[in-house]
């Protein structure tokens, strides 16, 4: 069937897609838990599975399409999972500025800011120190991820990944109201 499928017989393809599909499907949705996502991610797999039959060396096809649909499942379950936390952060943040512009004078406000960058840098200091540079470079310099890992010389995968770290260890060391 497969060198069927490489010599571009449609209706072989048909018949893999109808042959594996309930059971990859199972597979993914083990992983999302979500129909939608699992439906998605299902044809994703079968399109990756097509695309990838050149390089498929003929030994454990199940096996090998299996693989494939539990990666793509899992990249969707963190893509989501990133989406979630940015849409949360944002809502917080939002929150925040409301809350500041709402109760406050003009003076006050900046008072408030000058209040809350004073409580931020000193939350950073007490960062473990593989953490303090990087979160001050990109969140209070504004700077670049890869002009902070030209300066660390680091990898920019690798200042992604302590950026990561560091808000994962913001959000279990810090409670809301030390940045109110």
């Amino acid at each position: 069937m497969i060198a069927q499928i490489r010599g571009g017989d449609r209706e072989a393809y048909s018949e893999l897609v109808a042959l594996y599909r309930d059971e990859l499907y199972r597979l993914i949705w083990s992983v999302l838990r979500d129909t939608a996502d699992a439906e998605d991610t299902l044809q994703e797999a079968f399109v990756r599975i097509y695309l990838s039959l050149e390089s498929y060396r003929g030994e454990g096809f199940k096996t090998w399409a299996a693989r494939i649909s539990v990666n793509l499942a899992i990249d969707c379950k963190r893509r989501n999972a990133r989406k979630a936390e940015l849409l949360q952060q944002e809502a917080a943040a939002s929150a925040l500025m409301t809350a500041d512009r709402s109760h406050a004078l003009p003076a006050e406000t900046e008072a408030l800011k000058r209040d809350r960058k004073r409580r931020v840098r000193a939350l950073v200091g007490a960062m473990p120190e593989g953490y303090r540079s990087i979160v001050r470079s990109y969140f209070l310099e504004d700077r670049p991820q890869k002009e902070i890992a030209e300066q660390e010389q680091l990898q920019i995968k690798s200042v992604e990944s302590k950026l990561y770290r560091a808000r994962q260890w913001m959000r279990k060391h810090w409670k809301e109201e030390d940045l109110e």
